[in-house]
């Protein structure tokens, strides 16, 4: 919130008024409602960080360590159904830092890093918007609207979490008025390329940065300019892709991700988002887009138009492009939100914000202390440390035996058991399977028909009650059950392993 001073403050004393026009001139004063906001956001996930690992938290400890022992990989020897099939790992770097960060400080640092990295996201989304003019208010409104679906598509550890920050970056080198210049095409392309090397959402980046290239060039064009680097702008980004280890070999990974038509059909993170309680905020945010181009379309370059377009386009598309729109609507929204709302002020407001300010950062301290208090086992709590040894046991006793755990299980079996590796059936890289494989897997997890079939082919099969019931009950029917803790069990058919 900021203030102005009222017709009131005319009867207050002299002392009073320049206190009250130093508090809003002050950070807590001025942007105390925005401290709330952000530190309420950073309490709440630092306090729940013992929930936040989950399978793609796994899956980037378990390549990190792989390229620690091998180097780059470049064919799948982790799991047996994609066995010898291509593996192009563009997320190399992220893994590579998470798994650094848990040998440093266990799983504890890396879920604290991970935190740090989306509000920071968040915080430097509000800076931005911010930083074009916009009242603190109308970007706590935008925040307070985006602030679920942001949670819902960014709490987890993953190696997106490192996309986020650098997304806010982009925005707001290609939002900035001025045409893009050498430096500011240099900055945005070393983005791009940190970016390819990390998450394959980098390729949203460079086709953000593109289509201001394609923006300015049309300007450059109807203006009668020449020498300008639009059409580097536009080209370049794509290239930037490329430069990983793998170089033109990176192009198969975003083939077999972008222009997958099997993620979509199977798998929910891939699938277009649907009304419900939860999306509910995400669909205000789409349609608000549109309301505002309405009702505040000066307020946008025609650039900017197309960009937030493009975003609404996505987060409506896929849900894992939740996180995308929402941090494009808190940094851009809020200036043309305040063409429409009427601003009001009043002389309280910076002792308001003053208080609401340090709450902010008192929930933040609070959840911060929470997380750091915490032991290393209660970041991994859902994941039962009793039924990997009981499958690692089961392993050590049998070599040759293979093991089916549904992809919440895969990669973190492979983490606490390098053993494993070559003798699971599949894990959370969706990408490398056939649309077969990735249609078994799904019929496994949703009904209880191939529950048999399963366990008669694999000696070892790890499910659980709350993501696969229907297999569950009949799997514990079958046995026989090594472990069930009532939502993870374990049935072999190994000899002995009742």
């Amino acid at each position: 919130m900021t203030v102005d001073v009222s017709s009131g403050i005319g009867h207050a004393r002299p002392a009073d008024a320049v206190a009250d026009r130093a508090g809003s001139r002050s950070g807590l004063g001025r942007e105390g409602l925005l401290i709330l906001l952000i530190g309420g956001y950073a309490g709440l996930l630092f306090g729940l960080a013992s929930l936040l690992v989950s399978t793609d938290s796994w899956y980037a400890l378990v390549g990190g360590r792989f390229i620690v022992r091998h180097g780059i990989p470049s064919h799948n020897t982790l799991t047996l159904w994609a066995h010898g099939a291509r593996w192009v790992d563009q997320q190399w770097l992220a893994q590579l830092t998470f798994y650094g960060l848990d040998r440093a400080g266990g799983i504890r640092l890396a879920v604290l890093v991970h935190v740090l990295l989306v509000v920071g996201a968040l915080t430097a989304a509000v800076a931005l918007a911010r930083r074009r003019g916009a009242d603190p208010t109308s970007v706590a409104i935008v925040a307070a609207v985006a602030v679920i679906p942001l949670i819902l598509s960014s709490a987890q550890l993953r190696t997106q979490s490192f996309g986020y920050i650098l997304f806010v970056a982009v925005v707001a080198l290609v939002t900035t008025p001025a045409v893009i210049g050498w430096r500011r095409l240099a900055a945005v392309l070393a983005i791009i390329v940190l970016w390819g090397n990390l998450h394959g959402s980098a390729a949203l980046g460079a086709g953000l940065v593109s289509l201001r290239g394609v923006a300015d060039l049309r300007n450059d064009l109807r203006a009668g300019r020449r020498l300008r680097p639009a059409w580097l702008t536009t080209v370049l980004p794509w290239p930037s892709l490329l430069l990983t280890p793998y170089l033109l070999s990176t192009t198969h990974y975003y083939r077999e991700t972008i222009f997958n038509s099997t993620l979509g059909h199977y798998l929910a993170q891939w699938q277009p988002s649907t009304l419900s309680i939860l999306s509910l905020p995400l669909f205000v945010l789409a349609v608000g887009f549109f309301w505002l181009l309405g009702r505040a379309g000066p307020a946008y370059t025609s650039f900017e138009k197309l960009a937030g377009l493009t975003l609404v386009a996505f987060g409506l598309l896929a849900v894992r492009n939740w996180v995308w729109l929402c941090l494009f609507a808190i940094a851009l929204y809020p200036k043309a939100l305040d063409r429409i709302r009427t601003v009001r002020r009043t002389a309280a407001e910076p002792r308001l914000n003053r208080v609401v300010g340090a709450v902010g950062i008192g929930v933040a301290v609070i959840g911060i202390a929470i997380a750091i208090s915490r032991p290393a086992s209660s970041f991994t709590r859902t994941f039962p440390t009793s039924a990997a040894q009981a499958v690692g046991r089961l392993a050590d006793e049998h070599p040759g035996a293979r093991v089916w755990a549904t992809e919440q299980w895969a990669d973190w079996l492979l983490w606490e058991d390098p053993q494993l590796e070559g003798r699971i059936a599949f894990d959370a890289r969706v990408e490398l399977l056939t649309e077969a494989q990735v249609k078994r897997m799904t019929v496994f997890s949703a009904t209880s028909l191939l529950a048999r079939q399963v366990l008669r082919r694999y000696a070892i099969v790890v499910a659980s009650k709350g993501n696969e019931p229907d297999a569950y009950r009949a799997l514990r029917r079958e046995g026989p059950v090594v472990y069930d803790d009532g939502n993870v069990l374990v049935v072999s058919s190994l000899k002995g392993s009742a």
